[in-house]
């Protein structure tokens, strides 16, 4: 596996999101099972409002848990992104990394990747206030931000620097694969409209497709811009993955 992917001789959108889907199914029940349990308070608020469509008398409590959730909900997602960062990593080095490991890893850089991402998340708003494309060159330019702090821990404004610098060259890819992964979000979400057209009468099958794609698209999300900091490290200063690996030992 290492030797295949130490191979990587030019970043490429084809070759990013065919090896992401592969590492993604190589470990689809501990990932899925990472995100499922990232996600779970978020998911369980989600049922508390179907249910409350059925019951008034729970209005209330989602009224009370709604700010808490909403609160925890970045800090969880950038949980596992660093978690997923580690799996992934693992993988490509040709080894198997436990949900244990994994939630380990991601824990002990959840805050400096949250701080990364809200950051980011900044710079791409003001970017976009001022007009569409300088907010979507941002994003390309800050596309391995999170990536750059789990494996490299630079810290938060050296993170968005070095990400910008090994982007640098590549950005028209970089949009390519944001665009596809994009459509997939898009193409899910009609996927289960077909699947259930009347979301409001069949909540329970409704609810357990959108808790589906919502799981898979996040840990796909999360293995796609790990493999992309690697290949873009690999093309431009000509690594191999044990050796970006190497600080995980």
């Amino acid at each position: 596996m290492t030797e295949e992917i130490s191979q990587v001789s030019d970043f490429r959108v084809g070759s990013v999101l065919s090896r992401s889907i592969s590492i993604l199914f190589r470990n689809l029940v501990p990932f899925a099972l990472l995100s499922l349990l990232v996600f779970s308070p978020l998911i369980a608020y989600t049922a508390l409002i179907d249910l409350s469509f059925s019951n008034p008398n729970l209005l209330e409590t989602v009224e009370t848990w709604s700010v808490v959730v909403m609160a925890g909900a970045v800090p969880l997602s950038m949980l596992l992104v660093a978690a997923l960062a580690y799996g992934t990593f693992q993988d490509m080095r040709g080894q198997r990394a436990t949900v244990g490991e994994c939630l380990v890893h991601g824990l002990g850089r959840v805050l400096p990747v949250l701080g990364v991402a809200i950051c980011a998340m900044i710079c791409v708003m003001l970017g976009l206030v001022l007009l569409v494309i300088p907010g979507l060159v941002v994003a390309t330019m800050l596309w391995v931000a999170i990536p750059v702090a789990v494996v490299e821990k630079p810290g938060v404004i050296e993170s968005l620097k070095r990400s910008a610098e090994l982007t640098s060259g590549y950005r028209w890819p970089i949009f390519g694969i944001m665009f596809l992964m994009q459509f997939l979000d898009q193409a899910s979400n009609k996927l289960i409209e077909l699947l259930v057209p009347d979301g409001l009468s069949n909540l329970n099958l409704y609810f357990l497709f959108v808790i589906a794609i919502v799981v898979l698209y996040a840990a796909l999300e999360s293995v796609v811009t790990a493999v992309g900091y690697h290949d873009l490290r690999v093309v431009k200063e000509g690594v191999d993955t044990d050796q970006i690996a190497s600080v995980f030992d």
